[in-house]
């Protein structure tokens, strides 16, 4: 189900770039730097469509705004394109979502039910409609693998043990 403009929350405004590396000044609606030191994930505005941007990291700088370094921009060019777009969050935190907010896989070993891969769990993402989990494979690949309840074969908390059976391809999307 697309994420669409009703379902977000607007958080703020980008205002201007910072530095040379890509870093963001966000002015904030509300006192909201609490919640979003908090998240992993927002949506900026881009031609008038909600785009997901993962944070490397933020810290408050006022009580009303935010400095933010996005994954994937990388320099003070690519961040002066999004100065002045609208930055939001999904507004229904209550999604069908099996895992509690703390996220109990990270470090438990992952395998495919046919053995065609496996690894260790470094990380889960919290997207909204959905959880990524991000696992380093045995031969140091990394692999990120939607977390769905329908294709969990073992679930082992005692052997932090995860078996999945996976879709066809599911595994060729991030080789």
């Amino acid at each position: 189900m697309p994420v669409t403009e009703n379902k977000l929350l607007l958080l703020g405004k980008i205002i201007k770039a910072h530095g040379y590396e890509g870093a963001l000044m966000i002015v904030l609606e509300k006192h909201l730097s609490e919640e979003f030191q908090k998240m992993e994930t927002v949506f900026i505005e881009v031609d008038g469509k909600p785009v997901p941007f993962f944070i490397s990291w933020s810290r408050e700088t006022a009580k009303d705004s935010v400095l933010v370094k996005f994954d994937d921009l990388d320099s003070r060019e690519m961040a002066i394109e999004f100065v002045g777009s609208r930055v939001f969050t999904e507004s229904d935190q209550s999604s069908n979502k099996i895992l509690p907010q703390h996220l109990i896989l990270t470090g438990y070993t992952f395998r495919t039910s046919d053995d065609s891969f496996s690894g260790n769990i470094e990380k889960v993402l919290d997207l909204p409609m959905q959880y990524l989990l991000i696992v380093k494979g045995e031969r140091g690949d990394e692999k990120m693998i939607p977390f769905n309840e329908q294709w969990i074969e073992i679930l082992d908390h005692k052997r932090k043990l995860l078996t999945m059976t996976l879709p066809d391809g599911i595994l060729d999307i991030n080789p």
